[in-house]
């Protein structure tokens, strides 16, 4: 029937979605990555957000990357890498175009929070940025919590911060609770982002989540810190 499909709720999952573990390294997720990271530096003018680093993301060192697939497509990925004992970051939340609005982005968020859970991890935490007000939809639904700087980040004023306890996890001094900021703002400032709208693309515009770029290096020639 002509136009059932933009009809159907972009938060419930395509039926044909599938979503299997997969190493950042490998073709299909390199591509994916490639294309989040083109997306956000045209999105915050930029030449360049960083990179990943493919051994944080194997089980060995306690990380987790996923490729979700439409059609024996590659639609979209996503990764967590650990901080500490009880804490995970969340990276390269990103679907294509293509995967865009048919519930790719939630479905790959909730597999992560099912992994992360198995790896024992109470608390998921991000960095996003303010050009990606699509995804402060989804992971505000999705019940992220706008909390402080972390880790590494915390460099740039459009950063924005979010955590959530683990579904299944008791809330710790970890917890996304106990690192708000006053008032809710995230990294001092209102606001948040991440690449996607609810259900939608990632690296920002048409929806799905994908961490906020950094500004090109300071003249003091410090390396960057990872994005």
């Amino acid at each position: 029937m002509p136009g059932r499909r933009d009809a159907r709720d972009p938060r419930s999952p395509d039926p044909d979605l599938r979503i299997a573990a997969c190493s950042v390294d490998d073709p299909e997720a390199a591509a994916l990555v490639a294309e989040a990271e083109t997306e956000l530096c045209a999105r915050y003018g930029v030449t360049s957000i960083g990179h990943l680093h493919a051994a944080d993301f194997e089980p060995g060192a306690g990380g987790a990357f996923v490729v979700a697939w439409l059609g024996g497509r590659a639609v979209g990925c996503g990764g967590i890498r650990r901080l500490d004992d009880e804490a995970a970051e969340l990276k390269r939340l990103y679907v294509a175009p293509a995967g865009r609005r048919r519930g790719v982005a939630r479905a790959v968020l909730a597999h992560l929070h099912e992994v992360a859970t198995a790896a024992g991890y109470l608390v998921l935490r991000l960095e996003t940025g303010t050009e990606q007000p699509e995804a402060v939809a989804l992971y505000r639904s999705a019940g992220y919590r706008a909390i402080g700087a972390f880790g590494e980040h915390g460099h740039d004023r459009r950063s924005r911060y979010f955590g959530i306890d683990v579904p299944g996890s008791a809330p710790t001094r970890h917890s996304a609770a106990a690192t708000r900021t006053p008032g809710g703002a995230a990294g001092g400032v209102s606001g948040g982002a991440a690449g996607g709208a609810s259900g939608g693309a990632a690296g920002g515009a048409s929806g799905d989540a994908e961490e906020k770029p950094a500004r090109p290096p300071a003249a003091t020639g410090r390396p960057r810190p990872e994005a």
